[in-house]
């Protein structure tokens, strides 16, 4: 019965788990990657600002982050240093999230789930963050997100890929691989798509596309998955954290959670940050470049690459300034 009722995994159930994870063909134009390239510049721009490497808390050393950064290092940790934005069809940013797992001492609450409550939520009172939208948002209702992408620094898990699916969220962009989350975006994809030439229909919960870094050609992608391969293997035999009383455990996790907690990473979010900062209009290979919807029309009243690129300086300024979002660092 469960096979007859669900096309999507009776077409997978004989093949190999590799055909399961492989992603569709999900062709993105050149000027869409630009897109989605400042987007993600953006978001490593608001993590790196909120950066606070203390995972184990302020008793004790990190020989893997022997520097203080920033203007946060010397306060309690509450996050794992994970962001997601969320963009609109018409490429208004809608709102942004951190992970506030220590903070609320719970391993739910994730960037992208939190993303997505918080979405919910601001609906509910017409809200935004961009005050010349209260009176002409291009849209005032997010009841489901089939025209919104999620960005995140990290792969998403599978609580957050679930999410995600019942908000109908259009595409996710991950920044960074997590091993430890098995490909689960893809799989649920797969699973929830409508597949070309197999009978029935895939009923109305569909995954988000995941987009990662590499579909993009987002360069720190690359730069942090090496890293943390690197980290793995220096963690062996450098500990990650050493306490203050000697009678307390040293640490020699090789999470990611923790390798986001390191110098290396910290320079490479330092080192988007700064091309963030020197994005300007010659910057930009496709100036003009405007989404288009399903049946391939330029989205009318959608921003070009070059108003997105004054959105995101606009709203970096609000997230660091304004955009308290709960997090400790305020």
């Amino acid at each position: 019965m469960l096979l007859t009722e669900n096309p999507n995994l009776k077409f997978y159930l004989d093949k190999k788990v590799e055909e399961l994870i492989v992603p569709e063909n999900y062709l993105i134009e050149e000027g869409a990657k630009e897109r989605h390239r400042l987007y993600s510049l953006l978001l490593m721009a608001i993590t790196k600002y909120n950066w606070n490497g203390n995972k184990k808390g302020r008793n004790g050393t990190y020989p893997l982050n022997p520097k203080n950064y920033g203007k946060f290092e010397f306060n309690d940790y509450y996050g794992h240093n994970i962001a997601s934005i969320a963009v609109d069809a018409y490429g208004e940013i809608i709102d942004f999230e951190f992970n506030h797992n220590k903070l609320f001492n719970s391993s739910t609450e994730h960037a992208e789930a939190r993303m997505v409550k918080r979405v919910f939520t601001l609906t509910q009172i017409n809200d935004s963050w961009k005050t010349s939208l209260l009176t002409s948002k291009p849209k005032d209702d997010y009841s489901t997100f089939e025209d919104v992408t999620i960005y995140t620094t990290l792969e998403s898990c599978s609580q957050c890929a679930g999410v995600m699916a019942l908000a109908r969220v259009k595409e996710i962009v991950y920044l960074q691989t997590d091993p430890g989350m098995y490909l689960i975006g893809n799989i649920l994809r797969n699973l929830t798509r409508k597949i070309e030439n197999v009978n029935g229909s895939n009923g109305s919960l569909t995954s988000p596309m995941p987009v990662s870094g590499s579909d993009i050609n987002f360069i720190p992608f690359g730069n942090l998955n090496n890293s943390f391969i690197q980290f793995q293997e220096t963690v062996k035999t450098n500990p990650f954290f050493i306490p203050t009383n000697p009678q307390d455990k040293t640490h020699t996790s090789p999470s990611v959670t923790s390798y986001l907690c390191t110098d290396s990473a910290f320079q490479i979010y330092n080192s988007a940050t700064s091309e963030f900062e020197l994005l300007d209009e010659q910057s930009l290979q496709f100036p003009d470049y405007k989404p288009k919807d399903k049946v391939g029309a330029e989205i009318q009243n959608a921003k070009t690459n070059k108003t997105v690129l004054a959105e995101i300086k606009d709203f970096y300024q609000y997230a660091i300034k304004s955009g308290k979002r709960g997090t400790p660092h305020k």
